[in-house]
């Protein structure tokens, strides 16, 4: 007779389970170490809701009535770390920010420009990153105004640049991105010209 491949699920060895705190820092542990591994696509927590036996399986992130374990808020923001990319720095792993600029409009920046108040433009991030922005002066390619900044993965930023007058002439706006953690190539965007007269 031919041995089973398949074993039974023996219970945990240990029936004293450890606090929900201790729980959700050790999902949160094993979810940073798979994020740095190339080749992992997901992660499957085992269970999801605790099991009925005291004796059985209580590695949920609920308990049997359903209510959430406090490990539940932190397995959570374990994962919005990953989505933005913040959950851990990975030796080799280099991310690539893919950004969203909106530029105002190049006749609302030049009249900016020629009141001295501030130039802006919002700034949508699909990772955590850190910006270098400015004005060029498109006649000597030099910066006129900088901004250096961060700004939260997938949240709206807005960049207001130094309120200045700017001498006439044609500029336009810039800004380079790269992830704020294990930072790739930087991406670049770019307004349209405005001209100050």
């Amino acid at each position: 007779m031919r041995p089973s491949l398949f074993r039974p699920m023996l219970p945990p060895k240990s029936t004293k389970p450890v606090a929900p705190a201790v729980q959700g820092e050790r999902y949160k542990e094993a979810i940073s170490l798979a994020f740095c591994q190339p080749t992992v696509r997901a992660m499957f927590l085992y269970h999801a809701f605790d099991e009925v036996g005291r004796l059985q399986w209580q590695s949920g992130l609920y308990y049997v009535d359903h209510t959430p374990k406090p490990s539940l808020r932190i397995v959570r923001d374990a994962f919005q770390e990953v989505k933005r990319g913040v959950i851990a720095r990975c030796p080799g792993m280099r991310l690539k920010v893919t950004a969203k600029a909106t530029f105002q409009t190049p006749r609302l920046a030049a009249s900016a420009g020629k009141r001295g108040s501030a130039i802006h433009f919002q700034l949508r991030c699909n990772l955590d990153c850190s910006y270098t922005s400015g004005v060029i002066d498109l006649a000597n390619g030099k910066s006129i105004l900088a901004k250096l900044g961060k700004a939260i993965g997938g949240k709206v930023t807005t960049v207001r640049l130094p309120a200045r007058v700017l001498p006439r002439g044609r500029y336009r706006m810039v800004v380079s991105l790269v992830a704020a953690v294990n930072p790739g190539r930087a991406s670049r965007k770019a307004s349209l010209p405005f001209v100050v007269k």
